[in-house]
């Protein structure tokens, strides 16, 4: 036992002596205990509003914005990150603004809107996937798997509802 525990010092020592630098995980941001929806939050969990006139703004990033939760229904800027829905995300209904470089879905029965994205992957359960268009304005480059997951221009469901009719 003595050595087990010496042996666990030294090595403690050794990692703190040597300034070893731990990775940090992503940020997961999630609302399900914020009462304040409506103001977005950056990867580092900071968030920026201007109370006086009911602005938000959210700092740019490079790290990619990885949300998570259940029953959430938010509008969130891109700023031209990357967008991770995780595997445990459901139910929820996200509208994302600006340029997302890269959106994907996974969960069971998310709905995502983007105003323009250069990539889509989407997996999982009932997934949904709208977009107003692609970077440069192009198509975006789209992979679906899962099951009953979906991906659909505004335009191709404009489109759709108008023959239907």
């Amino acid at each position: 036992m003595k050595l087990k525990l010496l042996i666990i010092l030294i090595g403690g020592l050794f990692v703190f002596g040597c300034d070893y630098q731990f990775k940090e995980k992503p940020q997961v941001e999630s609302n399900s205990a914020n009462t304040n929806a409506n103001v977005p939050t950056n990867t580092a969990g900071n968030s920026t509003s201007n109370a006086a006139n009911g602005e938000s703004k959210e700092e740019t990033s490079n790290e990619p914005l990885i949300l998570s939760g259940t029953s959430e229904s938010r509008t969130i800027p891109c700023n031209g990150r990357e967008v991770e829905v995780l595997e445990d995300a459901t139910a929820n209904s996200y509208t994302l603004t600006g340029t997302c470089k890269k959106l994907t879905v996974d969960g069971v029965s998310n709905k995502v809107s983007v105003e323009k994205v250069g990539e889509i992957s989407v997996k999982g359960t009932s997934n949904k996937v709208t977009y107003v268009e692609g970077l440069g304005g192009k198509k975006p480059k789209i992979t679906r798997s899962g099951v009953s997951t979906a991906v659909d221009s505004v335009k191709d469901l404009e489109k759709k509802a108008a023959e239907s009719n």
